[in-house]
Parts: C-alpha cells; sequence; structure tokens
C-alpha cells in the first residue's frame, strides 16, 4: 500500500513539474523581426542579443556578442541560372532535409559541420526571392539549444 502511495505521488509529482514547465514555456511570448524590403518575418527569443538590420536592409544578425554563434535571417534576389544554393552544402557533404514551416510551405533545412562549428541553414525561396535563417554555432550552444533553432528556422513567413 506505502509503495503504491509513494508511486502515485512521484506520478503527481512529475505531471505538477511539466505542466508547469509548459505554461512557462508558453508564456514567454518570442520577439518578431520583420523585414520590409523583402517581406519576411522571423521569430526569435526574448533574451537573444540582436543586432542591427544590415544597411543594404537584407536581414539581421539575430545573435550578437558571441564569438561562437551567428545566427542570421535575410534575404536577396535569386536568379536560378546564375546560382545554386545548394551546391555548397552538396560540396562540403551536408544533409538537405525538406521540412514544413509553421505556415505550412515547404524549406530546405542544411546541416552539416563546418570547421569546428554546426551550420544551421534554412533556404526558401520565392518570387524571385531566397530567403536564410542561417546559423554558424559552436557544438555546445548547438547541443543545448537546437529545439529553440529548429523553432526559429520554422517561424519564417513570407508575405
Amino acid at each position: 500500500m506505502l509503495k503504491k502511495f509513494l508511486s502515485f505521488i512521484f506520478i503527481l509529482t512529475f505531471l505538477v513539474a511539466c505542466s508547469e514547465d509548459e505554461t512557462k514555456t508558453k508564456s514567454v511570448e518570442w520577439e518578431k523581426y520583420i523585414n520590409s524590403k523583402f517581406g519576411f518575418s522571423v521569430n526569435y527569443p526574448p533574451d537573444w542579443p540582436i543586432g542591427e538590420e544590415s544597411d543594404n536592409g537584407d536581414g539581421i544578425n539575430l545573435y550578437v556578442g558571441n564569438p561562437d554563434v551567428q545566427i542570421l535571417a535575410f534575404a536577396s534576389l535569386y536568379l536560378e541560372e546564375i546560382s545554386n544554393p545548394y551546391e555548397s552544402a552538396e560540396n562540403n557533404g551536408f544533409d538537405i532535409q525538406r521540412i514544413t514551416l509553421d505556415n505550412g510551405k515547404s524549406a530546405e533545412l542544411i546541416i552539416g559541420k563546418l570547421d569546428e562549428k554546426v551550420y544551421y541553414e534554412l533556404l526558401f525561396i520565392g518570387n524571385d526571392v531566397i530567403y536564410n535563417v542561417k546559423a554558424e554555432v559552436s557544438k555546445s550552444f548547438f547541443d543545448k539549444n537546437e529545439d529553440i533553432l529548429l523553432k526559429v528556422v520554422k517561424s519564417l513567413d513570407v508575405s
């Protein structure tokens, strides 16, 4: 009987702890970067120290202040006959995965190792524009923040 009671208390404690974590995660509102030049947006955690938008207005550094972390959101005109955005990934032996963004559109996620960093880049092509959310981060940063990075890249939205 005591064993069943202790099991019940353990399960109840576990469920309450899980609910508290979910509440904390859901109650934190993420920030949104909106790029007016190319008409895209991306969400990012409110505690990320972001930089200023680039001088030419093509994007922003979503994480500044750590030399082991570079996370960018940017776009540029895309001319298919001039460039192949997957060529570098293929040459470096990176994995290319098709994923579904939060808005239901499909995009490619490129993952690999570049020097001593994890290379993680979302590519979405539409309306003659290529949209990127690109991260080059230390393995330790990636291991701690992989779910957050995926959430950031999947939040890309194009108007």
